[in-house]
């Protein structure tokens, strides 16, 4: 009875398993796998093991690398999507749990602690198959985990971040340095940090990296301690040296000063695109710091690729050895691990033509447009040939040449005490350093040189030559002269040849009731210069300036007076002339004074004399 109650209960299992099965592969065709929907359903839903912080950070946070699974290790919280192939087909999602085990429904769980994700994928594979040999797994990381770290050292915001674990070291420092805010741009130069103040920005080219980018320490949980080169993973493709983020990570930002125990410098300089200066870290190859320049210049000798490194610690001689680039590419012999110290220099190819240029040529010519020239050899008047002679518009007083300027303006921005070092030594006054400044801000890199005497006049001084990136601009003539300020009829007045500025004055119907006449104005169109319509000094003093067409003539109106303030200026200058008078009767009356004592003393000394006299004759009377 009890094994007929058993055989029984065996098959209704089995016919309950049967219909599950079908009932599964059913919905399979159908297209409405249970498995899958609830799998979709738990990927749409809010893990609790990963909060509000990781949804924040997986959305909030764009992505700064590709995942590599084998330098990937997997953590609490991490979410997987696990596809099973055979003949029956399931989605399933995996979470790791606090503990950093993995429950495969069906099948056990998985310590993932200290694993990669590749030897996550591997055990889940090995799992599977162990189950159902003709079964394959497929295993995706669906969301990372959020993990917290802290940083500290040179960085401008340290302390703690709350960051996907699929974020690299170096994105991390970029962080706390408030790369990504204006906040920088708002800081004192001199208040941040040195590892955010690289020299990208020099007017050679130049640039050196910094010595934190190669040199981030990053001390793990587990005791294990990493230094994090975003210099070689970036330019090497190796991720290991710049791990991503992991739990409690404590990741220090070393300083510059730092460098001077480092172990020296490597540079490469000539033929290159951008040359540059970095620290030297072992393991450092020749096309590591060819890299770092961005690369060959397209004048360089790749056959001739010199390396210059000391043969001995203590520096007594050195050696020059000649590269060719396809040979370091090929990671050969000639791709050599450097020392501190070593420095390359591309050279350029010796060709012999002549160096070439271009300018472009804008505005009112025949045939505007980029011509090549010799620099430092073509001249003006020679390109203006070649464009085929300027249009009947053209109007050469307005004319200019722009060239490019060595410093660029992020450069001249990027320190704002640049233009202020100007003023250290000046002799001039408050005033006069004021409208330096303002004319700083406002001045164009353009070539000195007068159009209309290079190319009317044959003036050798201002025909001048060309360099390469010049932009010679021919501007279509005004036409016109503006009259504006204290007159009866503002406006434009049509250019007339030698006409002078009270002739442009009356046309525009004359001087208004309140107008300074002694105040006149012209503003020159080429160089915003403001100048008397006479000239005062100078051997052409009295002459009249010469107006020509976009120039602009201001008339201001007398200033305005304050009646208050000028009784009150009246009466101090009467007060100020009271004292003086009053002074000078003092004066007056002291002299007189004087005067009248010196009389009495000298009628008194003349009395005494006439005394004598008397005394002396009445004596010698009575003498018998």
């Amino acid at each position: 009875m009890k094994v007929l109650t058993a055989a029984r209960t065996i098959l209704l299992c089995g016919i309950m398993l049967s219909l599950s099965v079908s009932r599964l592969a059913s919905q399979s065709r159908a297209g409405g796998n249970a498995l899958s929907a609830d799998a979709e359903k738990m990927f749409q839903m809010d893990v609790s093991s990963l909060g509000a912080p990781t949804s924040q950070a997986g959305s909030g946070f764009a992505t700064d690398n590709i995942l590599n699974p084998d330098y990937y290790y997997v953590g609490a919280g991490d979410v997987f999507a696990l596809e099973i192939v055979g003949p029956i087909s399931v989605t399933v999602p995996l979470t790791v749990s606090p503990e950093n085990i993995v429950l495969v429904p069906r099948l056990g769980e998985i310590n993932v602690n200290g694993k990669t994700l590749a030897q996550f994928k591997t055990e889940i594979q090995r799992l599977v198959q162990s189950r159902n040999p003709n079964n394959r797994a497929f295993l995706t990381l669906q969301r990372p985990r959020t993990v917290f770290v802290r940083i500290s050292g040179n960085v401008l915001a340290p302390g703690m971040y709350s960051l996907p674990a699929t974020m690299r070291v170096s994105s991390a420092v970029a962080i706390a340095n408030q790369e990504n805010t204006p906040l920088v741009k708002d800081r004192n130069p001199a208040s941040r940090s040195a590892s955010s103040l690289i020299g990208e920005n020099a007017p050679n080219g130049q640039y050196a990296v910094s010595f934190a980018q190669r040199n981030v320490k990053v001390l793990h949980r587990s005791g294990k301690a990493e230094t994090a080169d975003a210099l070689r993973s970036r330019l090497s493709d190796d991720p290991s040296a710049d791990p991503t983020v992991r739990e409690a990570d404590e990741i220090y930002v070393p300083f510059e000063q730092e460098a001077l125990r480092s172990g020296g410098m490597l540079s490469i300089a000539g033929a290159v695109q951008r040359p540059c200066l970095l620290p030297f870290r072992k393991g450092d190859r020749v096309s590591l710091l060819i890299k770092a320049a961005f690369g060959l210049a397209e004048n360089a000798d790749s056959n001739r690729i010199e390396l210059l490194e000391t043969v001995s610690a203590g520096g007594a001689g050195s050696a020059a050895k000649t590269l060719t680039m396809a040979r370091i590419l090929a990671g050969g012999n000639e791709d050599i691990e450097l020392f501190a110290g070593a420095s390359i220099v591309v050279r350029e190819k010796v060709e012999a033509g002549k160096p070439r240029g271009t300018v472009s040529v804008l505005g009112e010519v025949a045939l505007p447009g980029v011509y090549t020239i010799e620099p430092g050899t073509t001249r003006l008047a020679g390109i203006i040939k070649q464009t085929g002679g300027l249009t009947s518009n053209a109007h050469l007083p307005l004319s200019t040449i722009t060239r490019r300027e060595m410093k660029s303006l992020a450069f001249r921005n990027a320190d704002g005490n640049e233009s202020s070092r100007n003023f250290q030594y000046t002799t001039l006054t408050p005033e006069d350093t004021l409208r330096y400044k303002l004319d700083e801000t406002m001045r164009r890199p353009v070539v000195a040189c007068d159009m209309a005497a290079a190319l009317e006049k044959n003036s050798d001084a201002d025909n001048v030559p060309l360099q390469d990136g010049d932009v010679i601009m021919i501007a279509a003539s005004p036409r016109n002269i503006f009259v504006y300020g204290q007159v009866n009829k503002p406006g434009f007045i049509e250019a007339q040849e030698g006409k002078t500025a009270e002739w442009y004055v009356g046309a525009a119907g004359s001087y208004a009731p309140n107008a300074d006449t002694a105040r006149v104005r012209i503003i020159k169109a080429k160089n915003r210069l403001w100048l008397e319509p006479r000239i005062a000094t100078g051997a052409a003093k009295g002459t009249s300036v010469t107006l020509e067409a976009g120039d602009q003539i201001y008339v201001p109106r007398v200033p305005d007076t304050n009646s208050d303030l000028a009784l009150k200026r009246v009466s101090a200058e009467l007060q100020e002339k009271g004292l003086v008078l009053q002074k000078e009767s003092l004066e007056a009356q002291k002299t007189a004074q004087i005067w009248g004592i010196v009389a009495s003393i000298i009628g008194v000394l003349i009395g005494g004399v006439n005394t004598y006299i008397l005394i002396s004759q009445q004596n010698q009377n009575r003498v018998p």
